[in-house]
């Protein structure tokens, strides 16, 4: 039974408890949103026009599953940190990140520089180390995993200095990112451009930061502001509707929307309610980053070869989905079985000896 005081508010840590479900969901979000970019939207020759127009700016909106992943990162992160020495934390990443980006991206450079553009093997060894991300803005490495790998390789050090000074460093360098958000929207537009994936994003994974030990310590929201969240992620969305994705206005309002979704999303599966949807997205979730990787190189292939006259686009809202997650899948059973060949290899031998 709830306590009079549990029934009038909500616990934070429903967001950690449907964490993979919500990852899940981003990732089709992710998919949907490049159908509609590259693939157009469905159901223009037979929706009313107002109708159809609505469906294109939800699916518009769905690039807002990578703030979602970044500030759904940032707590998993502190939580891995306040669990873990530096060491295991290190190794946890590799093992989830690193692997799977190797396993996943060696082929398909091997594919796009060494076979179909013939870049060479150094352009294959900068994408697959990640650094054509910096140095090459129209480089085909996918610009997420670059990303995370150096907020993850200094997260240690964003971690303590936020334990440290109380989350007043983190909170001044979230400030401090939202201003050159703004100065680099309206002077330094060629840098903003070439990363302009990457920026604006950057606030919501120190967000993230700051309210981890807040989630994690399970803090309760009550209903009214938990009702003010949910206005605002409706009037941000409506503004989106109104601005064009890739203006200042509609980069800059990605990651409110992001947070308001990630607690809409809580709050609808608190009730039980998305009971089957929810086990589907979940099991996405536990195979997000190898979706995300998946969906990249297949658009790129399918760009690259003027495939989308092939088919009728309502078959690439079905085949991309299915083949991301199939396909990421069946990479992660890879990895799992060559992970536990290895320790059982390792077991053998310290037995042995």
């Amino acid at each position: 039974m709830y306590s009079k005081s549990q029934s009038q508010s909500f616990s934070t840590k429903k967001v950690l408890t449907y964490r993979n479900e919500i990852f899940g969901f981003s990732a089709l979000m992710i998919i949907f949103y490049h159908l509609a970019y590259w693939a157009t939207v469905p159901g223009n020759n037979f929706l009313p026009h107002n109708i159809h127009q609505v469906i294109e700016l939800a699916l518009n909106q769905g690039s807002i599953g990578v703030d979602i992943f970044l500030f759904l990162s940032a707590i998993g992160l502190y939580s891995s940190m306040s669990h873990n020495d530096i060491g295991t934390f290190y190794k946890n990443r590799i093992v989830r990140v690193v692997i799977p980006w190797l396993v996943i991206t060696i082929p398909a450079f091997i594919w796009i520089d060494l076979v179909y553009a013939k870049t060479g093997v150094v352009s294959f060894i900068l994408d697959t180390l990640t650094i054509n991300y910096w140095i090459t803005p129209d480089a085909a490495t996918p610009w997420y995993v670059p990303a995370i790998l150096i907020l993850y390789a200094v997260y240690p050090l964003l971690y303590k200095a936020d334990k440290s000074t109380k989350h007043i460093f983190t909170s001044v360098l979230i400030v401090l990112l939202i201003a050159v958000n703004i100065l680099c929207t309206i002077y330094i537009n060629d840098f903003y451009e070439q990363f302009s994936l990457l920026i604006p994003r950057l606030p919501v994974f120190f967000v993230g930061i700051l309210v981890a030990q807040y989630m994690l310590d399970d803090h309760r929201i009550k209903w009214p502001f938990l009702l003010i969240v949910f206005i605002v992620t409706v009037l941000i969305l409506a503004l989106r509707f109104k601005v064009a994705l890739y203006t200042r206005a509609g980069r800059l309002t990605g990651s409110i929307l992001a947070i308001g979704i990630i607690f809409l999303y809580a709050f609808i599966r608190h009730y039980n309610i998305l009971r089957y949807l929810g086990k589907l997205f979940g099991f996405i979730g536990k195979i997000s980053l190898e979706v995300y990787l998946i969906q990249e190189f297949i658009f790129l292939y399918i760009k690259e070869n003027n495939l989308w006259g092939m088919l009728h686009m309502y078959w690439w809202y079905l085949i991309v989905p299915i083949a991301s997650v199939l396909i990421a899948k069946l990479i992660s059973l890879l990895i799992s079985a060559v992970k536990s060949a290895i320790t059982n290899s390792k077991n053998k031998k310290q037995l042995a000896a």
